[in-house]
């Protein structure tokens, strides 16, 4: 007969290095982008990954493939947006021990408008050989559209 608490014990052992794991990754991610080290940061991914935008507008992608379209699409994306700020992440783990989703903010300035671009991110993420495999990124579309939308000009009275 097993023991139940040895078996307990493993198991939370193992969770605790996979959230630690998930933690640092995702740091990772937030500290490449911000300094601007795309190399390393594209190193954080497999090379097959797909990147997915559930919530894309028309006109954005909604899936990238590889990681030859992750770097153009990051290249467009540090043309339009310098992020200045990304929150202390929350790891949320799930039954399936190569997915965690992580839910953290991000600021920056949107180069065109000058507006502050504020996000929350929600992003499910699975990792595989310590790779980021898949990536859905469930941003706010809304927060892009108040970021582009020019400041109605104001009226004279």
């Amino acid at each position: 007969m097993t023991n139940p608490s040895v078996s307990s014990s493993s198991t939370i052992d193992v969770l605790n290095e996979r959230a630690e794991q998930a933690l640092h990754l995702i740091n990772q991610f937030g500290s490449l982008l911000l300094d601007k080290d795309m190399q390393s940061w594209l190193d954080l991914f497999d090379e097959q990954i797909r990147f997915e935008f559930p919530y894309a507008d028309e006109g954005y992608n909604k899936l990238l493939e590889g990681k030859q379209a992750l770097a153009q699409h990051m290249e467009q994306f540090d043309g339009m947006i310098r992020m200045n700020h990304f929150s202390t992440p929350v790891i949320h783990q799930t039954l399936n021990p190569d997915i965690f989703i992580a839910q953290f903010q991000g600021t920056g300035i949107l180069l065109e408008t000058g507006k502050v671009y504020a996000q929350d991110y929600i992003s499910l993420i699975e990792v595989k050989n310590g790779k980021i495999s898949r990536y859905l990124d469930y941003w706010n579309p809304l927060a892009v559209a108040r970021a582009v939308t020019p400041d109605a000009p104001t009226q004279e009275v």
